[in-house]
């Protein structure tokens, strides 16, 4: 099976165009709220078929999204991953610049929580395709899509037919373990062609690689100004291999209701449970794949995802209305070894000076969202859609950390504690109208009119609280703001296979409330942080900060040639980004987030699909960014023309795959897929770092006689350790020996599928 071909079943709603084996398929996306292929989609867009995904070995969003030409990411594991596209990053803030839907449901809640720009990480397996638009997005998606927008698209229920298919993955680790994905779908017609319920579940077990290493008592080496003692030369009371094992179990069950062939109904729910015994991080000092403790500190991680949704669609006359209903909650709780960092706050060498030092926290989020679209149907020049959105979130934010040691020093062994209600609420109005003036020249014009309301109250307490004490604090902050994000989009078709575009687009995200910086005098630090503000020229941290925006300016084309042998889609633009939504990080330990400095990005993609002959498939997409700021802020320590956190200037992907018959009905599966992600710029010791290149190469050997597919597979295959990212330290801002994430070592083994 080639990329390029879709292994059809009667349950899959088919995501591509029927075209002769020799052509390429085209996959049918609804990113514009309307069914059409990528190639008469305006804008910059990856659309990759579910069949694709598999035929790839992919089991997660996560590991998939470092195929994708200008995506960029964050992460500290599973589920604790930002998404950045065309270099639009979002470490300040506390809300992402990629907005995140499973179906039509967004899950990319802004939240004041620790965790409340990262997105959950479902399982791909049964979907219909994962599409990536690229740019603004802010007319039908709406705030947190500045930068573009990540849809994970499931197959619904099929009322026709029964089918069932499972997947069973069995592998080894380099430095690790034993793996096992067990997957599988059951789809069940409960009346012909009325009633459809389907079934999906993936349960996950990826052993670990990471060790947490505890030096003997006492044996921890002195530290001072950012750097550790002999660490390697310690001796050793425990060393636990493999900490980062995760467990991670997905449902998803839907139900058609289809009364007419009008109008169908779809109520579904989607349940996901992880478990991590440590986040997959490393000290870069002294660099070996492992985290080394003064104390016996268990880092583990948990999640708990419980999502319900209900999708109306009906169609009346020359209308088209859509409903989606949603009420989503999680719930994340996670440990960090935070002591190293209390004794770097706390100006001394010796880690062992207050006992050990875990910070605990819990974030709970819920959010209730309903969207509601009517538009036009059929082939007329004009078409219209408009729509309008409301959500509802509350998170719920609670963190401690407590330290037997410092009873002696300050009478209390309550360092830190803080709980943090938040509240946002968005309304929009939105709408599209094209009108298509030739056959070949189309025009769109867009606007989404938007208002939220958030409000943060903060209550802390302890040693390195406002009050130096066990006494309560307690802020509140409320943000209001409205606006209006237009599009603006010509596109011209001189032939069936040939696209030229121009898209001109407003995005935002919202503002919010900053949690108090400590400036009491009377305690040790808040005298620390009221000095570092008084250099900012401030008497108190600001309460809150303002909602960032950008304009956005891109040409493309999108071509077939040498009979659909052939596509290139290349497009290229510039972002002009405003008020800058950043952290300010103060040397006492603590800061706040403002809106500081402005940037511009320019970047092109080039995508290239080519059919080389017959059975032979080459891909390839390729990304540039150049992101700097063009005004920097002394507050948060930038300069013009410094880079813009986290983001690759290259991005190149590349798969060949290669199928063939063997007689009998088999025909032989080849695949190699080679993944560079360039080097980013990350914060680490208050400073930007450069996080060096990296580059994955998986490799896939198998056969299939169309029900059944057996499969050989590499991933890793030369065993790279990169630097995704530097793992963002929860306690504080206090700059510690820092941690990088990285990714699984080589892991090979064998991948057996079967679909009745």
């Amino acid at each position: 099976m080639g990329l390029a071909q879709t292994v059809q079943t009667s349950t899959t709603i088919t995501p591509t165009t029927k075209t002769p084996a020799t052509q390429l398929e085209e996959v049918i996306v609804t990113a514009s709220r309307r069914t059409s292929t990528v190639l008469t989609t305006s804008g910059g867009i990856t659309a990759v078929t579910g069949a694709d995904i598999q035929a790839r070995g992919f089991v997660d969003f996560s590991s998939f999204a470092q195929t994708i030409a200008g995506l960029s990411f964050t992460t500290s594991g599973p589920g604790q991953t930002e998404y950045e596209l065309r270099g639009v990053s979002s470490p300040g803030g506390n809300s992402p610049t990629v907005g995140f839907y499973l179906d039509d449901t967004p899950l990319t809640a802004a939240a004041d929580s620790t965790s409340g720009k990262v997105v959950i990480d479902p399982s791909l397996y049964d979907i219909s395709r994962v599409e990536v638009l690229r740019g603004p997005q802010g007319t039908l998606y709406g705030s947190s899509s500045m930068g573009g927008a990540i849809r994970i698209i499931t197959n619904p229920p099929d009322p026709t037919a029964y089918a069932a298919s499972a997947d069973l993955k069995l592998s080894g680790m380099d430095g690790g373990g034993f793996n096992h994905t067990e997957s599988a779908m059951a789809n069940l017609p409960l009346i012909q062609d009325k009633v459809a319920l389907r079934i999906v579940g993936t349960q996950d077990s990826a052993s670990g690689w990471i060790d947490r290493i505890v030096l003997a008592p006492g044996a921890f080496p002195a530290t001072g100004d950012l750097t550790r003692g002999d660490i390697l030369g310690a001796p050793v009371a425990e060393d636990d291999h493999g900490v980062n094992a995760t467990d991670d179990d997905t449902v998803r069950a839907a139900l058609l209701l289809r009364p007419s062939q009008d109008l169908s109904i779809t109520p579904s729910v989607f349940s996901q449970h992880v478990t991590q015994g440590g986040p997959s991080a490393f000290d870069t000092d002294p660099g070996t794949l492992a985290h080394y403790e003064p104390y016996d500190i268990a880092e583990p991680y948990s999640e708990n995802v419980l999502l319900g949704a209900l999708n109306i669609q009906y169609h009346l006359g020359g209308l088209d209305v859509s409903s989606n209903t949603a009420d989503f909650s999680r719930k994340q709780t996670y440990v960090q070894d935070a002591t190293e960092v209390l004794a770097t706050g706390f100006g001394v060498s010796d880690p062992y000076f207050a006992g050990p030092v875990a910070f605990d926290a819990e974030d709970d989020t819920r959010q209730f969202s309903q969207e509601l679209r009517v538009a036009s149907s059929g082939e007329t020049r004009l078409k219209w859609l408009i729509g309008i959105f409301y959500s509802d979130l509350e998170s719920d934010s609670d963190s401690r950390s407590d330290v037997s040691g410092l009873v002696p020093l300050a009478g209390t062994a309550n360092l830190y504690t803080r709980t943090e209600p938040y509240s946002i609420k968005q309304a929009a109005l939105f709408g599209e109208t094209s009108y298509q003036f030739t056959p070949q020249l189309k025009a769109t014009v867009g606007l989404r009119g938007y208002y939220y309301d958030t409000r943060v109250v903060t209550t802390v307490s302890g040693v390195a609280s406002t009050t130096g004490s066990d006494a309560e604090s307690t802020s509140i902050a409320a943000s209001q703001a409205s606006g209006a994000n237009p599009k603006f989009d010509v596109t011209y078709m001189p032939s069936g296979d040939l696209t030229l575009y121009a898209t001109v687009a407003k995005g935002f995200r919202p503002g919010g409330g900053n949690q108090p910086v400590p400036n009491n005098p009377a305690t040790a630090e808040g005298a620390a942080c009221a000095a570092d503000l008084a250099q900012l020229g401030l008497t108190g941290s600001p309460i809150q900060y303002g909602p960032d925006s950008l304009w956005s300016y891109e040409l493309g084309e999108k071509a077939r040639v040498f009979n659909r042998r052939v596509s290139v889609n290349a497009s290229a633009y510039m972002i002009d980004w405003s008020g800058i939504q950043q952290g300010v990080s103060l040397n006492c330990g603590f800061g706040y987030t403002a809106n500081a400095g402005d940037a511009k990005i320019y970047g092109a993609e080039l995508e290239l699909s080519a059919i080389i002959i017959e059975g032979l498939e080459l891909r390839g997409s390729v990304g540039y960014i150049d992101a700097h700021l063009t005004q920097g802020d002394v507050a948060v320590g930038t300069v013009a023309g410094e880079p813009l956190q986290t983001v690759p200037t290259w991005t190149t992907n590349l798969v060949l795959s290669y199928t063939r018959p063997l007689g009998a009905n088999l025909k032989l599966l080849s695949l190699i897929e080679y993944n560079y992600i360039g080097e980013r710029a990350n914060y680490a010791y208050l400073a930007l770092t450069p996080t060096p290149a990296y580059e994955l190469t998986n490799a896939r050997l198998g056969v299939t006689n169309g029900r059944w597919t057996a499969s050989l597979f590499a991933n890793n295959l030369f065993n790279s350790h990169a630097e995704l990212s530097f793992l963002a330290e929860q306690a504080n801002y206090i700059p510690e020996y820092n941690r990088a994430i990285t990714n699984p070592p080589l892991t090979a083994g064998v991948d057996f599928s079967v679909r009745y």
